[in-house]
């Protein structure tokens, strides 16, 4: 069977069965996410919902109630009103909603992504991120500002931007500059995410911490002096080789730097590397933020920090099982060597399918809805290799096309790709993003490092037909 006609039968497949699972909360939840501080009060995502609660957790209020995905909620510095991202009409606007709950009013109506990052120290306008092509490359995303009553967008004074704050008095700006991505953890180079203030007046930047080559991530403009931010660094950091093991041992912490530059100094001691999203109350005094799937509150004065436990019961917005017909959603597929049959990756799931008639088979079922994907079938048909995160975090599994025992090979703490069998089905190679080659033999299960690359992650791989 040619791939072209293997194409059209996985066109064509459906009735294949997928079970979402969903868990009742037994105690403080877990992945509240985005939190802001005003007053008492925290606001945060949970579900795809906006929710505020008291500052120890209590009065936990659902704020909206959509099918779509809340995101980025911001107080207003008065108190009155939460601005929030939405992707109710297919990609992310901008909203503003009461504090107190109502009715969500649009902002922005542009197709791209428009996501909250603040709102100016006035309360008239709300920030936000969007690549409309007045930065300083098209596709690089730099900041706007737009009136919390409506109007027409403007760009900020900056070039291009993450993530920024503003000074107390609302004439400067900290700002990450370059683009980089909040999830690129352990990163080090010239594009990690950097701080820069900026007079807003005179159109003017200057650049804190130039020599750092690690993260300095969501900056935060301190009623102190003092810019506050997420970071990752290490002793001896200059001396360090990007992408060694001792690098992958960086965690996340909120630091502090003078506005007016100097050395930053270390705020929080979390020793998880989970620390995101931090959020500074409009007055300076409490910071608000992610750290291991829980939200916490520190106090900028003492620097003492504080896990908020919201305890939520809430009526799921989806059934907890759903049945539901696949076709045309096929994200990858590969052919049995016998023709017969084929193992594809469809919404996270693997099935293996005849390509004629027959039944489905769904490799590695579990109650977690894990992501797996990149299939690929040995030449003897004994074995499927694919990518799952079932364990945490992105791995290479194989199993035999029955699913009956799912084996994980690999461990390692970076990307993964680029399976490839050995045409006498004993090894298997793969890619990693620390710049190796990797084979795993399946009589021994022993991994060993082919090669690797000084510049860039190894892409494409084949083996000759003798293996």
């Amino acid at each position: 069977m040619s791939r072209r006609t293997a194409v059209a039968v996985l066109s064509i497949i459906a009735g294949a069965l997928l079970t979402v699972a969903s868990l009742a909360a037994t105690g403080p939840v877990r992945l509240a996410r985005h939190p802001d501080y005003h007053a008492g009060k925290i606001v945060f995502t949970y579900l795809g919902d906006l929710w505020t609660a008291n500052e120890d957790g209590s009065n936990v209020r659902r704020i909206t109630d959509n099918t779509a995905r809340d995101v980025y909620p911001r107080f207003s510095p008065d108190g009155r009103w939460i601005a929030f991202s939405s992707n109710r009409y297919g990609n992310y606007d901008v909203f503003v909603i009461p504090a107190a709950g109502g009715t969500a009013h649009r902002l922005t109506f542009h197709t791209g992504n428009d996501e909250v990052v603040g709102w100016t120290r006035d309360s008239q306008n709300v920030v936000f991120r969007a690549a409309r092509g007045d930065g300083a490359f098209p596709s690089v995303a730099v900041m706007y500002q737009v009136s919390a009553s409506g109007g027409q967008e403007k760009p900020l004074p900056v070039d291009w931007g993450y993530w920024g704050s503003f000074s107390p008095d609302g004439t400067s700006m900290v700002f990450n500059r370059h683009p980089a991505v909040w999830s690129r953890q352990h990163y080090r180079g010239s594009y990690a995410a950097d701080l820069w203030t900026a007079d807003l007046a005179a159109k003017s930047y200057t650049r804190l911490l130039g020599d750092e080559r690690y993260n300095r991530y969501w900056p935060m403009w301190g009623a102190d002096g003092a810019i506050y931010f997420v970071g990752d660094p290490l002793p001896g950091e200059r001396s360090l080789k990007a992408g060694s093991a001792e690098v992958r041992k960086s965690v996340n912490n909120i630091y502090k730097i003078p506005a007016s530059g100097g050395q930053p100094v270390q705020v929080t001691r979390h020793t998880d590397g989970s620390l995101f999203w931090p959020s500074m109350s409009s007055d300076g005094k409490v910071i608000v933020y992610e750290d291991d799937f829980r939200i916490w509150k520190l106090d900028v004065a003492s620097g003492r920090t504080a896990e908020i436990k919201l305890d939520i019961a809430a009526d799921e917005k989806e059934n907890q099982q759903e049945i539901e017909t696949i076709a045309n959603q096929v994200d990858s597929f590969d052919i049995s060597p016998s023709g017969r049959r084929a193992v594809v990756s469809v919404r996270g799931q693997l099935l293996t399918i005849a390509t004629d008639r027959g039944d489905i088979t769904r490799i590695v079922p579990d109650k977690m809805a894990s992501r797996n994907d990149s299939p690929k079938w040995s030449a003897d048909g004994k074995l499927i290799a694919f990518v799952s995160d079932r364990s945490g975090r992105d791995e290479v599994w194989v199993s035999d096309p029955e699913g009956r025992a799912p084996k994980r090979i690999t461990d390692l703490d970076n990307e993964k790709g680029a399976l490839v069998w050995a045409p006498d089905s004993k090894t298997l190679l793969y890619t990693a993003a620390d710049k190796k080659l990797y084979t795993y033999s399946v009589a021994d299960g022993k991994t060993a490092v082919i090669t690797s690359s000084e510049l860039a992650r190894i892409g494409s791989v084949s083996v000759s037909p003798d293996s």
